[in-house]
């Protein structure tokens, strides 16, 4: 029962450093609070805490983690590639002819599909010569 509360606890720890990072990263995008909430797989308006108390808590707050570790990739990824800051930022909202987008930006096409376009635009920019 022990191990089960600090596991519980491990991945709440996790969950609120990540979610911080993400929150700034998601501020330097401009994100909204709805493309917020579908990057990481919740509801618009609803809460982790508001969430944590259902069965599959556990296995939400997981996802979470992982969706925000793309987010942190891609965000790496990007200043790697892109060293001025604003340009980095601002790549991410601007149209792509690169034949995975389609023409689209890198947001809206994470925003088709958040839980497999996130790791596909991390795979992208890493592969990026």
């Amino acid at each position: 029962m022990q191990e089960i509360a600090q596991t519980r606890h491990a991945l709440d720890s996790m969950t609120q450093v990540g979610l911080r990072a993400f929150s700034e990263i998601a501020d330097l995008w401009t994100l909204t609070p709805e493309q917020k909430a579908m990057i990481l797989g919740r509801q618009s308006g609803s809460r982790l805490a508001d969430q944590s108390e259902s069965e599959s808590s556990e296995r939400h707050l997981t996802e979470v983690i992982i969706r925000i570790s793309y987010v942190l990739g891609i965000y790496k990824q990007l200043n790697i590639l892109l060293p001025i800051p604003a340009h980095a930022d601002a790549w991410i909202r601007k149209p792509n002819s690169e034949k995975l987008f389609n023409g689209a930006s890198a947001l809206d096409f994470v925003l088709k599909d958040p839980e497999h376009h996130l790791p596909l635009l991390l795979a992208y920019l890493k592969n990026v010569t």
